[in-house]
């Protein structure tokens, strides 16, 4: 299941029309059927919707962002910031920029925790991988509020 499911069956449930929908997750109602349909149609590639309509639509429906999340399945994207992480990565010489409790200031390496994290992740079946994935974002998410 993924979050436009969840939005539509909302609206479905409560008879309200993408419009009205959109004034409850404050955005527009475009953003609400670009939601539902998982596609943005003038790039025809699949949206990452922002945290913040996970964080509303877990609101509209009573329940936690974290009871939300495990409701959809492992392939559902979600935009974290709006800085964009392939201009990241290309921005830092092809490398994704660690935090700095995580490299090692000695030799410009991985330190023991993250090697420590590295080694408990390789354990891990794709669904449990998966979930350690969205368990992270929402980490970084509480982090950055």
């Amino acid at each position: 299941m993924k979050i436009g499911d969840v939005i539509k069956k909302y609206r479905d449930d409560h008879e309200i029309s993408q419009r009205s929908m959109a004034k409850l997750l404050g955005c527009s109602y475009a953003y609400v059927a670009m939601i539902e349909s998982g596609i943005n149609p003038k790039t025809g590639k699949k949206i990452s919707p922002s945290i913040e309509i996970f964080k509303k639509m877990a609101d509209l429906l009573f329940i936690s962002l974290d009871d939300l999340l495990k409701m959809l399945d492992g392939k559902q994207p979600i935009s974290f910031k709006s800085i964009d992480v392939a201009e990241e990565i290309q921005n830092n010489g092809g490398k994704l920029p660690l935090p700095p409790f995580l490299s090692s200031s000695a030799n410009g390496g991985l330190s023991d925790g993250i090697i420590k994290i590295i080694d408990k992740l390789s354990g891990l079946s794709e669904d449990k991988y998966v979930e350690v994935e969205k368990y992270i974002d929402y980490l970084n998410y509480k982090n950055n509020k």
